[in-house]
């Protein structure tokens, strides 16, 4: 079960050092994004989660459009292993 944080909590925890991974499209991407965030797309997550290996040891935050799609992707990073926080609202939120 993906532990969920608010938009403000979230920027506290950017501050010291967190990494944020949009799990959206490409197009909703390009549309807006925020700054310094990693984009791997929820449906290519698994293939490509030897890109985020490097941060395993870091606190990762999930955001997607609402909240869906980016519980999924912690579950997902959570059975490899990894400490994450889905981000409630998503980038609608921020």
């Amino acid at each position: 079960m993906a532990k969920e944080i608010t938009p403000k909590e979230a920027k506290e925890l950017l501050k010291k050092g967190a990494i944020l991974l949009d799990v959206r499209t490409y197009k909703e991407f390009e549309e807006k994004h925020i700054e310094g965030s990693i984009l791997i797309p929820l449906h290519e997550l698994e293939k490509r989660i030897t890109e985020l290996l490097k941060y395993k040891n870091k606190l990762i935050l999930c955001i997607c459009r609402r909240g869906n799609r980016s519980k999924i992707a912690c579950e997902i990073l959570e059975k490899f292993g990894f400490n994450v926080y889905n981000i409630k609202g998503g980038i609608t939120n921020w």
